[in-house]
């Protein structure tokens, strides 16, 4: 392709983006990757680029599930929905700056209707490649074209917009760029299908708090600075990650069942999103995290048989196949002797949960502030802005920050918070948890993370970590009875057991989302509100439980994209699976209002 095809080609996004904070662009899957490619290095050379580029497509393949790329350092992403296109297309929750159709809109109608209704965004077009441009009447173009009349799109004068170009490794070929008719504009958003939070206009400058500065906090304050929003992060503790976040180390890993779950789907999903969060802030340079792998062992002949059986079944994940173990060679690459086999997982390892939120806090630079002693009693909006009362230090409660947009990443008193704020008071509740600390010559080291029978990391800056329970009880070397082939005599650890709450819900998966109004006596038994009313600007992530360390930076990078309205990096069924209003559906007679 030359040069000047490519300028053609691009001339109209390119002047879409000029300018702006963030544009989306949806692409049919036809060339969707060498596509994507032009799009990023026009992006890379132009100046005055849009400050965020996001590209989305649909591809049909093996693999299902969402991926998304980063390059930029972040600034840029592709997100690839694996799956059925036409399906994918519908289910999609994206408001699209720009959408260009290619050969197989053209083939599936259903996918040309579903795409363009995504371009609902004021001022955005649908770009359509027509290939047979000289061939006589094409009447798959005509469908095209009678679809994008009917959801209200008209076609630019190619004249007046310079909207025409050639592809040069396809031949002769164009561009034809239909606008939605301006009167449509809220007609046609309101069909599109796309999932908004309920919220006043972003302020300027956008200001936001967090209420809790553990894990979920940290993270969800780096991914907004790094979208240019100035953020109070507060907590009652005198510096940040205490709790179960204050742990020295943690393993991360993708979780898997035989028919995969939908807990497993999330699972590698959250893995994805902590390696890019890992890699974007040099977590992996600086020695902060490792991917060392991790065998889950064990506890019987018979178990290993069942572990071996999920690895027979999670072998067709593209990129997540586990490898079946027998013993001898579970202890190869752990580095010390085990008891039993089981499976191997190369997308697992370790971080240290508290320099992690340092890191989170150092990348966000000026534009996190942090207010450590600060504990939150109160919310209550006013005049669009939402009033935080609570007192530092033991004093008395006063107003200690307002701002539009407020998320409760607190464990402790989040549904209490909530509550307050007129929302509904969802089920949550605490576990206690456990963690051996011991001093290297203690117990054997290892060479990646053990899990299953027995619970035991490698070494990390003169500390091991092992034993973890779900109990308030002092852990010692008895924990490794069943994972190591020569255990331990009986000690405890040197440095101690850390005991910290794990805080869960009903259904032992995580919340994130727009907190949903409660609605008092209008709620009739069991009643189902498709569009649940949500409290406008007012979030909350939590119940992370034991999963703390890769939840959070999935559930943040979502909310962040929900609050800046771009493309979701998680499939649909699963951000509903971590919809805090999933409670209220199911039950509306056990939730508090």
């Amino acid at each position: 392709m030359n040069g000047g095809d490519a300028d053609d080609w691009l001339a109209a996004l390119v002047q879409h983006w000029r300018d702006q904070a963030a544009t989306t662009v949806l692409l049919d899957p036809d060339q969707l990757v060498s596509r994507f490619l032009i799009i990023l290095a026009r992006w890379r050379a132009d100046p005055q680029r849009s400050q965020r580029l996001h590209v989305v497509g649909a591809v049909a393949g093996p693999r299902t599930g969402v991926q998304r790329f980063e390059y930029a350092a972040g600034a840029v992403t592709l997100t690839l929905h694996h799956g059925q296109p036409d399906a994918l297309a519908r289910a999609l929750h994206l408001v699209a700056d720009v959408v260009l159709l290619g050969r197989q809109a053209h083939a599936s109608l259903n996918l040309t209707r579903a795409l363009a209704r995504k371009a609902s965004r004021s001022g955005a077009w649908v770009g359509v490649i027509d290939g047979l441009v000289g061939q006589g009447p094409d009447l798959a173009q005509q469908g095209v074209d009678r679809v994008l009349s009917s959801e209200g799109f008209v076609l630019r004068d190619p004249q007046a917009s310079g909207a025409s170009f050639a592809i040069a490794q396809r031949g002769a070929e164009r561009i034809q760029v239909w606008q939605r008719r301006p009167e449509l504009d809220q007609a046609i958003a309101r069909r599109s299908g796309v999932t908004r939070i309920a919220r006043p206009p972003q302020p300027q400058p956008r200001n936001a708090v967090i209420v809790g500065a553990g894990l979920a906090g940290c993270a969800m304050a780096a991914e907004l600075a790094r979208r240019g929003w100035q953020v109070q992060l507060i907590d009652s503790a005198l510096q940040p990650a205490q709790g179960a976040s204050g742990n020295p180390v943690a393993s991360f890993r993708p979780h898997y069942s035989l028919d995969d779950c939908l807990l497993s789907r999330a699972s590698r999903s959250a893995v994805d999103a902590l390696q890019r969060s890992l890699v974007r802030t040099g977590a992996y340079r600086d020695g902060l995290a490792g991917l060392s792998g991790m065998l889950e062992v064990a506890a019987s002949a018979k178990d290993e048989l069942r572990l071996h059986a999920l690895a027979h079944a999670a072998a067709t994940i593209p990129g997540w196949e586990p490898v079946a173990v027998d013993r001898l060679e579970a202890g190869t690459r752990a580095g010390v002797a085990l008891r039993h086999g089981g499976i191997w997982m190369a997308q697992a390892g370790w971080a240290r949960p508290g320099a992690l939120c340092a890191q989170w806090i150092r990348c966000g630079g000026a534009q996190i502030e942090l207010r450590m002693g600060v504990q939150v009693t109160d919310l209550r909006l006013e005049d669009g802005q939402w009033l935080v009362s609570g007192a530092a230090h033991a004093g008395a409660n006063v107003e200690v920050a307002r701002a539009a947009v407020v998320i409760l990443a607190n464990a402790v008193g989040v549904t209490e918070l909530a509550a307050k704020a007129g929302g509904i008071a969802l089920p949550h509740s605490a576990a206690p948890g456990a963690i051996g600390l011991f001093a290297p010559g203690q117990i054997p080291a290892v060479r990646c993370v053990l899990g299953g029978a027995g619970y035991l990391l490698p070494q990390v800056d003169g500390v091991i970590v092992g034993g973890a329970k779900y109990q308030h009880s002092a852990v010692d070397a008895e924990a490794f009875a069943e994972l190591l082939a020569a255990a331990p005599e009986p000690l405890q650890p040197r440095f101690g057991t850390r005991y910290a709450q794990r805080h869960t819900t009903r259904d032992h998966f995580p919340v994130a989302g727009a907190v949903p109004q409660a609605l008092g006596d209008s709620l009739a038994k069991g009643a189902v509100q498709q569009r649940w009313p949500r409290l406008p600007g007012l979030l909350m992530l939590c119940g992370l439980a034991s999963r703390g360390l890769i939840w959070a930076p999935w559930l943040a990078e979502l909310l962040a994209a929900q609050i800046e309205s771009e493309p979701l990096p998680l499939a649909s069924d699963l951000v509903a699976a971590i919809d805090p209003v999933r409670f209220a559906r199911r039950d509306p007679d056990t939730i508090r209002v």
